[in-house]
């Protein structure tokens, strides 16, 4: 745009000609000459990019160089590194081939203000009225307050892309750039919100408001505040990392709009130096602000083009008619045995997407391979299925900025829930709820100010365990417990050797995770189950815990009818019609749970030990102690204790012994119920349903 600003000979460079350099690698627009001027700046087209129009620029005397396409900027030393690779001697010896010697002062001082104003194509009176100043270090940047009181200083120490380029002065604490000026933004009605200094510089110069973060990741949630009301914000997108910015400050205005622009005008320094003059750039802006789009729109259509890309890798696994069943056997090659854990795991996470996920506990002694089989199904879903932590904080969950919502919460240990504390509270809440509303004082730049953090759900929460959870928490979950038999410690010990001999091999699982994409592309799921109170009035209500399992068991189905999506019935609206099929599927895995929890069902480990209790005890009419059980079970003696516990709280063994630390007097207790499942069979929910006539 018009001609550059000047930038004077300078003294120190004792008039050595750096054009013969320069013009080794640069030429005219279409092989002309180069275009010099009266202030010792010359024009050519960039080697470092395809040039279609001069783009280039050198000062003979100074040996500075920029390029106003992006490419750069910097004094020859940088531009040899830049264009040929060259550093140290190979670039000195470069410049005495192409120049005949070498200047006095090939080390050029920091960084000045006409270097600057060369970079931005501005006057340098307008910078030393905005505060800036040249110092040892290069400029001198100061940050100020809303009131126009420095806060701070920065320093630009290059403009070139490598190396260190910013520094902070002393003090504590960062601000965005420009504040004092925003008194513009609230007369204008919005405000540009950049990153740097030098896009502000350039936007003040044409009369747009602007506001600068030191950096993409820079934003911070209390700076907020500082805008005033009612101002519409406009987030400048650059390429590359320009999303994480613009992801930050959506956060505190969702309603901001966003300008999406190519590399070629990558900020509004860029839309500048290629514009004619001061109202072809303010025009160029406009017409940038009037195009700007939502996040909902952005965000739309790169979810349109994602779910497509996603829906052609799974598309095949997608329409299978049991698609768990190709999950389980997928995973039998990498874990040994425990199909039905790793068939719950599953449904769990692919549950949470539903309005309530499942919550789940694996319950197994140390070293039973929890954490193994937790991770062998995570890798089948997409990051953004799950947060996973290995320890759990006070308030970690309130001040962490990730979102939560329709997401599966994987702690590896339930101790790390802190039952005891305010994280035990927030995970409770945040599991059997929606949403979770929480007050902190927190320090801003006026003082401290209290601020009301939501938390969105709903959130399922995995954890493993070797022991029982806290009572309340404990209710919330189904418990998986994984097997502690000979037969498991077999499996688990061949399954090794195979990995040792090199017989085992990672199964390729991208059409698995692109199957889990493209569910949670299409967003938050409604299930509706059309035989579920036909399936309520067949259960047993044993339990005021039935409840709340029950739920837990519509959820299982829904997640099932969830994953086959692709070939259930979906209404006009969007919702997904379970099938009588989608129980079957989870009948057995089902009853085993919920045999687990109940406090009258017994499951087929337990109902193993009070056999073999009744057994010792009709043949040898004493009570038995808990080695004896072991080894009548065939397992270690941690593992019969564990069992022992849930049979012991549903009153079908009795232990004698009342003097702590002495050997068990296992005796039989209540006689155990009939054999009889816990969830109705398939067949008798089918018939119960035809003769509702539903």
């Amino acid at each position: 745009m018009g001609a550059v600003v000047t930038l004077t000979k300078r003294d120190n460079a004792n008039k050595f000609d750096w054009t013969p350099l320069y013009e080794a690698y640069v030429s005219g627009a279409n092989g002309s000459p180069l275009n010099e001027r009266d202030d010792g700046w010359m024009d050519g087209c960039c080697p470092l990019h395809d040039d279609t129009r001069p783009s280039f620029s050198f000062n003979r005397w100074s040996g500075y160089w920029l390029c106003r396409a992006g490419c750069g900027a910097g004094w020859p030393l940088d531009f040899l590194a830049e264009v040929d690779g060259l550093e140290g001697d190979a670039a000195l010896d470069k410049i005495r081939e192409l120049c005949g010697s070498l200047p006095p002062n090939i080390i050029p001082g920091p960084l000045n203000l006409e270097a600057y104003a060369a970079y931005c194509n501005l006057p340098v009176p307008f910078f030393q009225k905005l505060g800036l100043t040249e110092c040892t270090k290069g400029i001198k940047i100061p940050y100020c307050n809303v009131d126009g009181q420095v806060f701070r200083y920065r320093y630009r120490l290059s403009l070139s892309k490598q190396g260190t380029r910013f520094t902070w002065g002393t003090g504590k604490g960062i601000l965005p750039y420009g504040l004092e000026n925003l008194y513009l933004a609230k007369k204008a009605g919005y405000l540009l919100l950049v990153e740097g200094e030098s896009d502000c510089h350039i936007c003040w110069y044409a009369g747009i408001p602007a506001l600068g973060s030191p950096g993409v990741a820079a934003w911070q949630r209390e700076w907020s505040a500082l805008i005033p009301e009612g101002v519409q914000i406009y987030i400048w997108q650059e390429p590359d990392e320009g999303h994480v910015l613009v992801e930050k400050v959506l956060r505190d205005f969702p309603d901001a709009k966003i300008i999406k622009t190519t590399v070629e005008e990558k900020d509004p320094r860029q839309v500048w130096l290629s514009s004619r003059d001061k109202a072809d750039f303010v025009r160029r802006i406009n017409e940038l602000l009037q195009t700007a789009t939502t996040a909902d729109d952005l965000q739309g259509a790169a979810r349109r083009t994602e779910r497509e890309a996603a829906w052609q890798k799974c598309k095949d696994l997608a329409t299978e008619p049991d698609i768990l069943i190709h999950v389980l056997n997928t995973l039998s090659q990498v874990v040994a045995g425990e199909r039905e854990a790793l068939a719950v795991l599953y449904l769990a996470l692919t549950s949470r997407l539903l309005p309530r996920p499942i919550n789940l506990l694996l319950q197994a002694p140390p070293g039973a391979g929890k954490s193994y089989l937790v991770d062998r199904v995570l890798q089948m879903f997409p990051e953004s299925a799950y947060y996973k932590l290995t320890a759990s904080s006070e308030r970690a969950f309130i001040y962490s900025d990730e979102n939560f919502a329709h997401r599966t919460v994987v702690v590896a240990e339930a101790a790390g829930l802190h039952s005891d504390g305010v994280a035990g509270t927030i995970v409770r809440e945040l599991i059997w709820g929606n949403k979770l509303a929480y007050e902190v004082v927190e320090k801003t730049p006026d003082g401290l100010r209290p601020r009301k953090i939501i938390k969105d759900g709903p959130v399922g929460l995995i954890t493993t365990t070797v022991k029982n959870v806290e009572g309340e928490l404990a209710t919330r979950l189904l418990v998986v417990e994984l097997k502690d038999t000979p037969e498991q410690t077999r499996l688990i010990l061949e399954a090794e050797a195979r990995e040792a001999a090199g017989q085992a091999t990672m199964p390729d699982l991208s059409q698995f995770v692109a199957l889990q994409k493209w569910l949670e592309l299409n967003g938050p799921a409604n299930v509706v189950v059309p035989y579920a109170e036909t399936l309520a009035k067949l259960l047993k209500p044993s339990s005021v815990r039935v409840r709340r399992d029950f739920k837990q068991l519509l959820t299982l189905i829904m997640a099932y009818a969830l994953l086959h999506q692709a070939t259930r019935q979906v209404k006009d609206e969007g919702t997904i019609v379970a099938t009588i099929e989608d129980y079957s599927n989870i009948y057995h895995i089902a009853n085993n749970l919920f045999s687990s929890s109940s406090m009258e069902a017994l499951t087929p480990a337990q109902n193993e030990l009070v056999e073999a209790v009744r057994h010792h005890y009709a043949s040898h009419s004493c009570s038995m102690t808990l080695r004896q059980l072991a080894d009548a079970l065939g397992i270690d003696k941690s593992a019969a204790s564990r069992r022992l516990q849930a049979v012991l709280a549903k009153g079908y063994v009795r232990n004698l012994q009342d003097k702590p630390g002495q050997p068990a007097m296992l005796v039989p207790g209540d006689p155990p119920p009939d054999n009889n499942p816990v969830l109705p069979k398939p067949e008798e929910l089918t018939l119960a349903f035809k003769n509702a006539g539903v």
